[in-house]
């Protein structure tokens, strides 16, 4: 725990007083914490909060739970799809069920991969040549992902689902048709990890 008040001593100091311009004692704190935090860093940041800082208050806010605030809503479920995993948690009249708390495998990463490998499957040999420079860009795929891709939804009542096809541009510049169903196949992983299909990519370095 010591070790985190060093730390963090010498990195809140350096928020409130270098890039806030502001005194730590004319400010209320709110802490955005990760749900299973552990109960010394809590500690630490408390403890310089408090007792080197001299804040007025603080208050300790589970991450999954704050953008409920910004709804106006008490009462919801979260998702937060990350890199790695995606993480849901349940929040009734502002009380967070942390005991509810999961972690799926699936996140963007899988989808990036899955996206790839439609790609190759599906792209014509001339494209491929021409999509070598972006399939082998991670960053260039997720571009392609945020700005292409989304989530197929097919129930009696509403369908959508586009049988278009989208230009993306590589680097050079150079135009690459990408197929109807490469914009929206990829994400069908958020919804397949119940079968226990994992990232290809964890355990990578």
């Amino acid at each position: 725990e010591q070790r985190w008040v060093d730390i963090l001593d010498q990195l809140l100091h350096k928020i409130f007083f270098h890039y806030l311009s502001v005194s730590p004692k004319d400010r209320r704190v709110v802490i955005c914490d990760a749900v299973h935090s552990t109960a010394p860093f809590r500690n630490a940041v408390a403890h310089v909060l408090f007792q080197r800082l001299a804040v007025p208050s603080t208050c300790f806010v589970a991450d999954l739970v704050a953008p409920l605030y910004l709804t106006g809503l008490s009462t919801g479920l979260v998702i937060d799809l990350g890199y790695r995993s995606s993480r849901v948690l349940a929040t009734c009249a502002g009380i967070p069920f942390v005991s509810a708390f999961r972690i799926a495998a699936p996140g963007a990463r899988l989808i990036v991969s899955r996206l790839q490998g439609e790609l190759r499957a599906s792209l014509d040999p001339a494209a491929l040549s021409a999509a070598a420079n972006l399939l082998d860009d991670e960053s260039l795929l997720t571009d392609l992902l945020v700005t292409a891709c989304y989530v197929a939804v097919d129930m009696t009542d509403a369908k959508l689902q586009c049988d278009q096809k989208v230009t993306f541009k590589t680097a050079k510049g150079d135009p690459i048709a990408i197929p109807a169903e490469c914009r929206w196949r990829p994400c069908e992983a958020l919804f397949a990890s119940a079968a226990g299909e994992e990232d290809p990519a964890d355990g990578a370095p």
